[in-house]
């Protein structure tokens, strides 16, 4: 976490400096991620008095190295409390993400014990080619743990929780809208639900995205920007002009394309399904992001490395997919909790 907030920051987007975000000041589209901003001011309120003082007086001492080290950073020394409570935030929302990563991971593929804790802290290591191209946002890591979760919820089928995490999700990033993506591709295609209550949670999903959308547009109209970005052109000239930038994401592109075929039709079809959403995160990033900027796409960053993973896993003969319509069927002729074991 020091890391992202370190190199290149969280105060280096003008349209959204981090006291703009937490205090709903930013710019559009990036003041319409609303949960992370309100959770972090209202915890700020919990700092006792006492602390914001010292807080204070340690960023007017010209004498000491911490008012250096906050020039040298960027940071405001007027939300010293919000800097710390927002860090440790987003601290907290890498850990869930670690423990949320393992759960999916247990999910979908059937391994030895040992990698269930290595894989996840491997996620964790790869983050920093993945998220600090650009800046690091207050909402990314709590956005990267809720649509983990949600795919964790869609995997274990675990409605209730799927359908009360929805709209929290849905208030802190717009791109929420992809776990019904992939909701309509796995459990349309790849289900024994029935149609009606396919679609009475099809639609569910539906109208809870349009009302919070439409709500968070209204209240932030006022406020400067857009409700999208508009980067085309830009990646256009970058490809022509920074042909490195462009040969590295076609490296990731090669090396996604030449791991994912390979027995497609033996990874867990869950992650198969939920890896359609790669496709259309790529025009979004074309249109309307930086083609560059990996931490675009991080909802797909769990289900691309797990797939990663078996596909090397399974070619060794460490791992194989859990299929989940055969482990429902054994829970209901045997309610015993026995370990898992590794297909031989």
């Amino acid at each position: 976490v020091l890391f992202f907030v370190h190199t290149p920051g969280i105060e280096g987007m003008d349209r959204a400096y981090y006291g703009d975000q937490v205090y709903a000041h930013a710019h559009r589209p990036f003041v319409l991620r609303a949960l992370t901003p309100f959770v972090v001011r209202n915890l700020v309120k919990l700092v006792p008095d006492s602390t914001r003082e010292n807080l204070e007086q340690l960023a007017k001492d010209h004498k000491k190295p911490y008012r250096h080290k906050l020039i040298y950073l960027g940071w405001n020394p007027d939300f010293l409390p919000e800097y710390f409570v927002g860090i440790l935030y987003m601290w907290v929302s890498l850990l869930a993400f670690v423990w949320i990563f393992r759960r999916l991971m247990r999910e979908t593929i059937e391994t030895y014990h040992i990698f269930y804790l290595l894989i996840p802290i491997l996620a964790v290591i790869l983050m920093p080619a993945y998220f600090a191209e650009y800046y690091c946002y207050l909402y990314d890591f709590p956005h990267l743990f809720l649509f983990t979760l949600g795919l964790y919820f869609l995997a274990s089928r675990n409605w209730t929780a799927f359908l009360i995490l929805y709209p929290i999700s849905c208030l802190n990033k717009e791109t929420t809208v992809l776990l019904t993506v992939i909701y309509l591709i796995h459990f349309g295609l790849h289900s024994n639900l029935s149609w009606r209550k396919f679609g009475a949670m099809l639609v569910y999903q539906g109208l809870v995205y349009l009302s919070i959308r439409t709500w968070l547009m209204h209240v932030f109209q006022d406020l400067p920007g857009g409700w999208v970005e508009h980067h085309f052109w830009r990646n256009v000239s970058l490809m022509q002009t920074h042909t490195h930038l462009f040969y590295a994401l076609f490296g990731i592109w090669f090396v996604l394309a030449t791991t994912m075929p390979y027995r497609w039709n033996r990874k867990p079809q869950f992650l198969r399904d939920a890896f359609w959403i790669g496709f259309i995160l790529l025009p979004l990033d074309l249109f309307c992001g930086y083609l560059d900027e990996l931490r675009t796409n991080y909802e797909v960053y769990p289900v691309a490395l797990l797939l990663v993973v078996f596909t090397l896993g399974e070619k060794i003969g460490w791992m194989t997919a859990k299929d989940r319509r055969s482990v429902e069927e054994e829970s209901q002729t045997d309610h015993s909790s026995m370990p898992s074991q590794v297909l031989e």
